[in-house]
């Protein structure tokens, strides 16, 4: 539960932008920021963890595109210095 509560934060009422969930004061622009106007949200609500299964099919692929590009280079690189 303190995974969540560290990775809580808030929005300023005034410049909107991303402040400390603790914080009674932006450090954008300055203005309070008071409790009635808090407008908080986790990153958890919107920012799913990556699943380590996910990450297998996009680094097999990764690999093949640079062992396919390497692959080409060199052959292009062999084919040239035998043309010229």
């Amino acid at each position: 539960m303190e995974d969540a509560a560290a990775r809580r934060n808030q929005y300023c009422p005034r410049c909107r932008g991303v402040v400390d969930w603790r914080a009674e004061h932006c450090p954008h622009c300055a203005a309070p920021i008071p409790a009635e106007l808090r407008d908080y949200y986790n990153f958890s609500d919107f920012e799913a963890p990556v699943d380590r299964s996910d990450l297998g099919p996009i680094l097999t692929a990764l690999a093949l595109a640079v062992l396919l590009a390497l692959g080409l280079g060199f052959g292009a690189y062999w084919l040239l210095t035998r043309l010229f």
